[in-house]
């Protein structure tokens, strides 16, 4: 059941039935004159993924940033399994359980998939790197996500669906609780993104939870429980995605709600 309370549409039916393991809440972060977060709540419980949509400076990207420790909120503050915590990096979320996934990360193609899997983390066996077991530890988080890359494939030859593969293993490799994706599927074909929401949709059924920023609302559709639909800085609406439309997320997004 979809209820109404303030301007802010939220989803009653998920009270009380699930564990909140992350979220933000009253997040503000202004730059200069220009609001990016005005008093933002965010939360995403054990085994779902939500979606965050909305136009173009909606305040999707600061949100992932502050979420993933990249930047402090102004205000508000950010909580992991209901406690407030303050990541100084992304290295500390990493540490906390919290993992994200940018959407241009940086990679090495003239190294193969499992030197970029452990870049800046290798396998070490007293003073040498283990190369055998970081091949064996990457084969292994890949077959997790239902891939047949080879660990030592060369990243050169890697199509841009593969190359968002390694990043999900990477990600994978810390063992996570929370998953944060900034737009997983851009620039993908309709084979390499239908590749990524699947191995979406299995690191949920792993007991991950996700939160995803996405522009495509198909996908979005495809794999969501819930969708924060966010604009001008505020989240104007948290959806359940089997009791919503198309048009009502368009309408939010617009700022002409409809009946959801």
């Amino acid at each position: 059941m979809v209820v109404q309370a303030a301007g802010i549409a939220m989803i009653d039916s998920y009270r009380g039935m699930r564990k909140v393991v992350f979220g933000g809440r009253g997040l503000c972060k202004t730059y200069g004159s220009v609001t990016a977060l005005d008093d933002v709540d965010i939360d995403v419980y054990e085994r779902e993924i939500v979606a965050v949509v909305g136009d173009n400076g909606a305040g999707k990207s600061t949100l992932v940033r502050v979420l993933s420790g990249l930047e402090y909120p102004d205000d508000g503050c950010v909580l992991c399994n209901g406690e407030e915590i303050s990541f100084s990096g992304v290295k500390d979320a990493n540490a906390a359980g919290v993992c994200t996934i940018f959407q241009n990360p940086a990679m090495a193609p003239a190294m193969d998939v499992a030197d970029n899997v452990f870049m800046g983390r290798e396998r070490m066996r007293g003073l040498f790197i283990d190369k055998k077991r970081m091949v064996e530890d990457t084969r292994g988080v890949l077959k997790q996500l239902g891939s047949p890359l080879s660990p030592t494939r060369m990243v050169r030859g890697l199509s841009e669906g593969e190359r968002k593969t390694l990043t999900f293993a990477q990600a994978l490799l810390e063992d996570p609780d929370v998953l944060i994706l900034d737009e997983p599927t851009s620039s993908l074909s309709v084979i390499q993104t239908g590749e990524v929401l699947n191995q979406m949709l299995s690191m949920r059924e792993a007991g991950k939870s996700l939160i995803t920023v996405c522009h495509n609302l198909t996908d979005v559709f495809a794999i969501s429980d819930r969708i924060c639909v966010m604009r001008h800085g505020r989240v104007v609406a948290t959806l359940n995605t089997r009791e919503t439309t198309y048009e009502a997320v368009v309408g939010y997004m617009a700022g002409v709600p409809q009946r959801a």
